[in-house]
């Protein structure tokens, strides 16, 4: 009887011991019961704003399942230009908060009016750190325009199609030194911009491939304007009166065709 005693003393001894050993070799401590993974507090931001609008920073929260310890999480960052950076792509979370934020920073000085800037933020842990239910890549989007009011009427020679119509022209309001206007000639929220001096003048086009907002032969309709350009000889600008004339090159799926676009602006012309 006394040794059955002894021997079960000397189990329970072994067995508090084996206890002990994991306990020191740390295993019981690291074993983490939290639910640390990590997300972005918001998917998007998206911004459409008035030339004249503040944009010099966006904040990104991003968050984890724990308020413990200080951990750094990388993230990828991507833009689709320059004047969009991050100082630092990675989450800094301190100890005590479920959440940290990286800052991306806009240089204002240099938006272009009227372009999309795109950028994005992308997770970069393992797997099993993503959060299931949350977002793990993060996009932000915006554009700045000018505030556009109607600046009069006038009739529209189509040197693609021959014929003749009724526009509407729009002026940027607010924009300095002399005029920045646009006329969509075949399709609402297409536009062709232009630029008129003081006196109304057509002082020149804006570069570039216009979507006319129309197909042919199967194909968008693109007016291209460069004087800069392999077809330069083809692009110019000139008006006499309130007569215009912005030409250029079609762009089309069956070649190209040489494009002199004229207008006659009638109501509200500026050179009044």
């Amino acid at each position: 009887m006394k040794l059955y005693k002894a021997l079960l003393t000397l189990t329970l001894v072994a067995v508090a011991g084996l206890f002990t050993a994991c306990s020191e070799e740390g295993y019981w401590d690291k074993y983490n019961f939290t639910n640390d993974t990590y997300s972005f507090e918001q998917g998007t931001h998206s911004y459409s704003l008035k030339a004249t609008d503040p944009l010099a920073e966006v904040q990104v929260t991003v968050e984890r399942g724990t308020t413990k310890g200080n951990v750094d999480v990388p993230t990828i960052f991507a833009a689709n230009s320059d004047i969009i950076t991050v100082a630092d792509t990675v989450a800094h979370f301190v100890d005590g908060s479920s959440k940290a934020v990286i800052t991306i920073k806009i240089d204002e000085e240099n938006i272009t009016i009227g372009k999309n800037y795109t950028a994005s933020l992308t997770l970069d842990v393992p797997a099993e750190q993503l959060s299931i239910s949350g977002t793990t890549t993060y996009n932000l989007t915006f554009v700045k325009d000018y505030n556009w009011v109607v600046a009069g009427k006038g009739v529209y020679a189509s040197s693609f199609t021959g014929e003749q119509f009724e526009v509407q022209f729009e002026m940027a309001e607010g924009y300095e030194g002399g005029y920045y206007c646009r006329v969509a000639p075949y399709k609402k929220g297409y536009y062709i911009p232009f630029f008129l001096d003081e006196n109304a003048n057509l002082e020149s086009c804006p570069a570039g491939n216009y979507n006319m907002g129309v197909t042919y032969a199967g194909a968008a309709l693109i007016f291209h304007h460069n004087p800069a350009g392999s077809y330069g000889k083809y692009c110019y600008t000139q008006n006499d009166g309130n007569v215009y004339l912005i030409a250029g090159i079609w762009d089309t799926a069956e070649g190209l065709y040489v494009a002199e676009e004229q207008f006659m602006w009638t109501e509200g012309w500026p050179g009044e």
